[in-house]
């Protein structure tokens, strides 16, 4: 939590644990939305950050989580001539221990916000009197409805699973990036990991 409670209400602390009742089932189900959400969150801060100057990358907007489908996503614009290689990637390490996110900036922060139409979520109305949900993982911060989980410190493996090419009728030509991840709450044995990225990459 890191707000305070204005109001008198309920709280109800969930985690990923086999349910034992139907109301556990949907706060695990819940969990597993904030999850996927995060994740997508962990891509759009990887890849605004990982790549070279040479190589212009845009962030487009990710989709609401289908977790039958075993990955989450993020689709981005990236500058024509770039491949998938580690030589068009930035040499320094891209943290995999990151910082505590905040479920909002810090009083008097700046972010980037998109400006185009285009780009901007539909919840993010040019309204003066609105106030928005933002997420940040180090510098990188972006706008979410949520919810997403509390720290990067309940994943315990994340990985990028694909990067395929779709054609957005808005946007033209995007790479759909595709990633995976395992809650620390659960010991999972190699071969099931590996399973869990092959059925991220279709």
């Amino acid at each position: 939590m890191h707000r305070p409670l204005n109001t008198s209400c309920s709280l109800a602390f969930l985690n990923f644990k086999t349910p034992g009742s139907k109301e556990e089932a949907d706060g695990i189900k819940l969990c597993n939305t904030a999850l996927w959400r995060s994740g997508s969150l962990l891509i759009g801060s990887v890849f605004e950050t990982a790549f070279k100057e040479a190589y212009n990358v845009k962030l487009i907007s990710f989709p609401i989580p289908y977790i039958k489908s075993g990955s989450f996503v993020y689709d981005c614009q990236v500058s024509r001539g770039w491949q998938r290689r580690a030589a068009n990637m930035e040499s320094q390490p891209i943290g995999i221990a990151w910082p505590q996110p905040s479920s909002r900036a810090a009083n008097g922060g700046r972010s980037r916000l998109p400006t185009d139409g285009r780009t901007r979520p539909p919840y993010c109305s040019p309204s003066p009197d609105q106030i928005l949900t933002v997420y940040r993982v180090g510098n990188f911060v972006d706008l979410s409805s949520g919810p997403m989980i509390s720290r990067t410190g309940l994943i315990g493996r994340f990985a990028f699973a694909a990067v395929h090419q779709i054609d957005a009728p808005d946007f033209g030509q995007l790479m759909r990036v595709q990633g995976f991840a395992v809650p620390r709450a659960f010991l999972t044995h190699f071969s099931s990991v590996e399973l869990l990225e092959q059925r991220a990459a279709v």
